[in-house]
């Protein structure tokens, strides 16, 4: 609708209306009229009004994010995860009415529709690019993609004795298919017995594949302690 105002409104008065394509178009009082012409607004459409000696301020007629483009302001919840856990991707958007799909790798996800994607019990799999088309009538947004890693843990343990792990490389977590070699270190006096858990063997350097979250421990003996013997029966 036009707006009016009072006549006691200042020369120099400036108004401007939001548009679809974000810009906002400005309308200036002389006191008597509006150049270039008199403002009209929209239903929901977003008014800022600038009055001389006055401080700025935004007025809405309605929400101001209604009746434009669609606009991404940012996705959260990507970056490296474990295995196993849960993540949630959100949306932070306006430009409502919208639709909302999510991809992943630039393909439609079935279902994706909402502000928010929950990639439950992580596995590789998921690990991925993921990204939103918006869509209204007044125009589409495909934001970027954001990247969704999915990794194995590493724990060492010294089970027996005085020592250490070497592990190289040595990551927060690791991508799945990583090589990692692992290396006795005995403490001063002591001698390297046998490794357990998700590794076996007695060498001193012994190299796994990160194909899933591991635990492996070491046990240390004294020189004069006898090593550890399985007996098995026949």
């Amino acid at each position: 609708r036009d707006l009016q105002f009072s006549a006691s409104a200042p020369a120099g008065t400036k108004l401007g209306l939001l548009q679809v394509n974000g810009e906002t178009a400005w309308h200036t009082y002389d006191g008597i009229s509006w150049s270039p012409g008199e403002p009209s607004l929209g239903t929901m459409q977003a008014v800022q009004v600038d009055v001389p000696d006055e401080p700025v301020a935004w007025q809405t007629h309605g929400a101001p994010d209604h009746n434009r483009k669609p606009i991404v302001r940012a996705i959260t919840g990507d970056g490296t995860h474990l295995a196993g856990t849960t993540t949630l991707l959100e949306l932070d958007a306006v430009g409502t009415p919208m639709n909302i799909q999510w991809t992943k790798n630039n393909e439609p996800i079935p279902g994706a529709t909402q502000r928010w994607l929950q990639l439950a019990n992580l596995v590789p799999g998921q690990a991925g690019r993921y990204a939103v088309t918006l869509r209204n009538a007044f125009g589409i947004e495909n934001s970027n993609p954001v990247e969704v890693n999915v990794h194995y843990s590493l724990t060492t343990v010294v089970a027996a004795g005085e020592g250490a792990i070497g592990v190289e490389p040595s990551l927060p977590t690791y991508p799945p298919g990583t090589e990692v070699t692992l290396t006795a270190k005995p403490g001063e006096g002591l001698g390297f017995d046998n490794w357990e858990g998700d590794a076996s063997g007695t060498e001193e350097s012994i190299t796994i594949v990160m194909d899933g979250h591991k635990t492996v421990s070491i046990r240390y003996l004294s020189d004069n302690q006898p090593p550890t013997v399985a007996i098995v029966s026949p």
